[in-house]
């Protein structure tokens, strides 16, 4: 299962690995924390031809290719979306890549581990994610639903209890990251907003998803003094700097994909 975030203001999302990235995905069928079932990987799937046409979508190639890479690309045109191509890509990535959602994606269904080569060429009035739902929906009898769910989040606020341990600084760019720090190896930013901290938090704090409610805009000099690899030592960091986080439930809208269920 992929879980995604895309395109939401003050929101970030990021899977720490290995706990969250494709954790649901693989083996038999499983129930995830929200009850939802990961369907396996149906027969007719599994026996679809490689290095031949599988796509029923006209303006759209799908090419099934034998065995797993690790080189991959996705790429889009800048003018209008309506172009895209994928090499040697695994069909998760492509599916997270080309599906345009305003919130959170869940892919339930365990897909294919073989690679594909994908070609996209939208029509006028067509977008690259349009014709890509269509011919995943058609060639693999994928189903794409929709739905607003209450999700555990984290909220990233000052602490008024404490002073702010940040120094603004006259910057448009992010300066820094990784480096040593009393703590261990954690990061060190010359300029960063808070956006890019909950970027990084969201690596670390279970669930991925942090929203930036500081009210702090323009850039900062701080360090995070953690180590990476304990993330129970993100939050004392964060504290350092007369910020805080708390959990917090908000409902989001969600896209679940997974296998058509069969007559």
């Amino acid at each position: 299962m992929i879980h995604s975030i895309s395109s939401i203001p003050n929101l970030a999302f990021a899977c720490f690995l290995p706990m969250f990235l494709f954790c649901c995905n693989g083996g038999d069928s499983n129930s995830d924390d929200k009850g939802t079932v990961s369907s396996a990987v149906p027969e007719h799937i599994q026996q679809l031809s490689y290095d031949t046409e599988l796509s029923k979508t006209e303006g759209v190639s799908i090419i099934r290719k034998p065995g797993q890479t690790n080189g991959w690309s996705i790429s889009s045109d800048g003018n209008g979306g309506r172009t895209a191509t994928a090499s040697n890509s695994q069909l998760e990535k492509i599916i997270y890549k080309l599906t345009e959602f305003e919130g959170l994606i869940f892919i339930d269904a365990e897909l294919p581990e073989d690679t594909y080569d994908i070609e996209i060429n939208a029509p006028e009035g067509k977008t690259f994610a349009e014709m890509a739902r269509l011919a995943f929906e058609t060639t693999f009898g994928l189903s794409y639903i929709e739905s607003v769910e209450s999700t555990d989040v984290w909220i990233l606020e000052r602490d008024q209890a404490k002073p702010l341990s940040m120094e603004s600084v006259e910057s448009q760019h992010s300066m820094g990251g990784t480096a040593q720090t009393p703590e261990g190896f954690g990061y060190i930013y010359q300029a960063a907003s808070t956006e890019k901290l909950t970027d990084v938090l969201g690596e670390y704090l279970e669930g991925g998803i942090v929203f930036d409610e500081t009210g702090l805009e323009g850039y900062y000099k701080f360090v995070l003094s953690m180590d990476h690899w304990k993330p129970e030592t993100a939050i004392p960091a964060i504290e350092k700097l007369g910020l805080k986080v708390t959990r917090a439930k908000r409902d989001l809208s969600v896209l679940h994909i997974d296998y058509k269920k069969q007559p």
